[in-house]
């Protein structure tokens, strides 16, 4: 039964090369059937110069040739490609240029006289893998394609983390990070603000992955956050990520947040915040000291005056305040003209504060309105629960009515 060519064939081009022309009108009237593309050299001269012209995906050549023989040719066929199909022909007792051949790295060798099947046989195997070889490296320029239509982040990784592909958006993000966007997915993961230290943790790159599927990460670019959407989803041996770009999604809700919890009069924060200042300072393992500082006299400063003069003076008032506190430490609009301060310290040092503070309301002037005053109530300790919090505030604002009673602009601790 005869071997049938296979259609790999017909998408492949060959070079044939031989000097006698009686086997070369035969061989060629064979292989012009069932190639896709079919060149013809008449020694290894024009083999060599044809090849650098058409780039033929086989060749095949005899070994013995006038000028240039065979294996001189392909050596160099080989330098300028070598990826190059070749098959040599040559008679029973060449073994001294096929041991040349074979240091050469051809793909085999016919005996002449040729026999049909044998070299389609050869031809199907060579044609099939080169073929398949193509439509792998197209399959992945559609790939490329497709990823790189896309404007969110899109990688396929394997399991040890490296990138196979990856499209624009991530080249574009690597070239902002300064990272290695061919090395692997650690290198991007190193960039996190957050869940970079629980990859120590994971067994490997896909329970780590699997960990963030559908959180958001942060991370530094050009002096700004940004913010993605982590997408995970596994296919086969690899792992495809998806990032998508939520920055100003998070940005406008960061706003939306800050807005909510900042006083629109003085700019500090409202008492919206104080879960969150809970949530912060419980079991932070460090002394805590609570200042409630309130105007004296404020309800005079609205009558006399009227109340836009009232809101600059307590603009001003948290001005003051602000300024003088370090940045870790919270200033609070409390009440209507009662500010709390809450600062990581010791009570002396908040004593020393809280006078400060109190000299520094008292000693200029303000606008309109003259000389205002302000008393303050100090309690510090550990907090370690939400009682203990709202505990040291109430000594704080008992604190604060003991100052009051005793004739207002001073500053009391709290018992």
């Amino acid at each position: 039964m005869k071997v049938k060519p296979s259609d790999s064939l017909k998408e492949i081009s060959l070079l044939y090369v031989e000097d006698d022309e009686s086997i070369r009108d035969i061989l060629s009237m064979i292989l012009q059937r069932f190639v896709g593309k079919l060149y013809i050299a008449f020694d290894g001269e024009d083999g060599l110069e044809k090849f650098k012209r058409y780039h033929p995906d086989i060749v095949i050549s005899d070994i013995r040739m006038p000028k240039l023989n065979g294996i001189g040719m392909a050596k160099q066929m080989k330098e300028i490609n070598p990826d190059t199909a070749i098959i040599f022909i040559t008679a029973f007792g060449d073994s001294e240029y096929l041991n040349s051949a074979i240091n050469l790295g051809v793909q085999g060798y016919l005996i002449k006289p040729i026999e049909r099947d044998k070299l389609i046989e050869k031809l199907n195997f060579i044609a099939d893998a080169i073929v398949n070889a193509k439509r792998k490296i197209s399959y992945l320029k559609l790939i490329n394609t497709l990823f790189d239509l896309q404007k969110d982040i899109i990688m396929l990784v394997d399991s040890n983390g490296r990138i196979q592909i990856s499209n624009r958006a991530f080249k574009y993000l690597c070239k902002q990070l300064e990272c290695k966007e061919d090395e692997s997915l650690y290198e991007l993961i190193n960039h996190f603000n957050d869940f970079n230290q629980s990859l120590k943790d994971s067994n490997s790159i896909k329970d780590y992955l699997s960990n963030i599927n559908g959180k958001i990460v942060s991370l530094k670019s050009n002096n700004q956050t940004l913010y993605y959407e982590m997408h995970i989803k596994s296919i086969d041996e690899f792992i495809l990520v998806e990032m998508y770009d939520v920055s100003q999604f998070k940005k406008e809700a960061i706003k939306l947040e800050q807005e909510n919890i900042i006083d629109a009069l003085t700019n500090v924060y409202n008492r919206k915040v104080e879960k969150i200042i809970k949530d912060e300072v419980i079991n932070l393992d460090s002394s805590i000291c609570m200042i409630i500082a309130d105007i004296d006299h404020f309800k005079e400063v609205n009558d006399t005056h009227g109340h836009i003069i009232g809101d600059n003076v307590l603009k001003e008032v948290a001005n003051r305040l602000k300024s003088h506190i370090r940045q870790d430490d919270h200033i609070i609009r409390w009440g209507g003209e009662e500010f709390l301060l809450i600062l990581k310290t010791k009570i002396d040092n908040a004593d020393n504060l809280a006078e400060k503070l109190r000299k520094v309301i008292e000693s200029e002037p303000f606008e309109s309105v003259g000389k205002v005053t302000m008393s303050f109530g100090i309690c510090c300790g550990y907090i370690d629960s939400v009682n203990d919090f709202d505990n040291i505030l109430h000594r704080a604002d008992k604190a604060l009515y003991n100052a009051k009673m005793s004739g207002r602009n001073q500053v009391k601790r709290c018992k």
